[in-house]
């Protein structure tokens, strides 16, 4: 998904700009993708630690 920008409208009354509910799905969908790329990615916080000195298990945080 590429970024959605946000229709602020015309000022200063926001005049033809997105409503709420269309600006929060947007936010939403931004939002949910950057979250699925945090978790693709995999980090020290989130992944399976070593159980000890001699566990060499593939994708695991020493």
């Amino acid at each position: 998904m590429s970024r959605q920008e946000i229709n602020l409208g015309y000022s200063p009354t926001g005049l033809g700009g997105d409503t709420p509910r269309n600006a929060n799905v947007k936010i939403n969908g931004m939002t949910q993708e950057l979250y699925n790329r945090v978790d693709a990615l995999g980090t020290a916080a989130t992944s399976t630690l070593t159980t000890g000195p001699d566990d060499h298990t593939v994708n695991r945080v020493v």
